[in-house]
């Protein structure tokens, strides 16, 4: 009995998305949206963990 692994294809190739099957490749924007997506989760991270010391600060002086 043959084993199919979850990531690929029966064939042994791995599955690509619309944009590679279409390009070949995947698209240079998703590149970017990525890295866009990383720079606002950083940003959201710095922020809150900026308002989390804000509000200790708060509480403190009450």
């Amino acid at each position: 009995m043959r084993h199919l692994s979850k990531t690929y294809a029966p064939d042994g190739t791995s599955r690509r998305s619309g944009a590679e099957r279409l390009y070949g490749r995947p698209r240079p924007s998703d590149a970017l949206e990525s890295l866009m997506m990383d720079i606002l989760m950083a940003a959201l991270a710095i922020g809150f963990f900026a308002a989390g010391i804000g509000y200790a600060y708060a509480c403190e002086r009450l």
